[in-house]
């Protein structure tokens, strides 16, 4: 029976450990992709900047940019206190 307990034990912290592990990694993915995309954008608008013309598709991620930025801040909790 203490086997069994033990090994019930055992089973549970490796499982947590498992779910831990893989939600670290989901996390360092999506902080990688947004790294790649904020270096992205900072080309376009570096670009853009220096009077490059960009293409309809570059503009276009650009506006989809600022128009996520703008609903972010909408969204954002008032931190503001009274």
């Amino acid at each position: 029976m203490k086997r069994l307990i033990i090994l019930f034990f055992i089973f549970a912290l490796t499982s947590s450990l498992q779910a831990n592990t893989d939600t670290y990694e989901k996390a360092c993915y999506h902080r990688q992709h947004l790294d790649a995309q904020e270096r992205e954008i900072s080309n376009l608008r570096r670009r853009k900047n220096k009077g490059a013309k960009l293409t309809d598709a570059e503009q276009v991620q650009l506006k989809l940019y600022w128009q996520s930025l703008i609903a972010q801040a909408h969204h954002a909790p008032n931190l503001k206190t009274q």
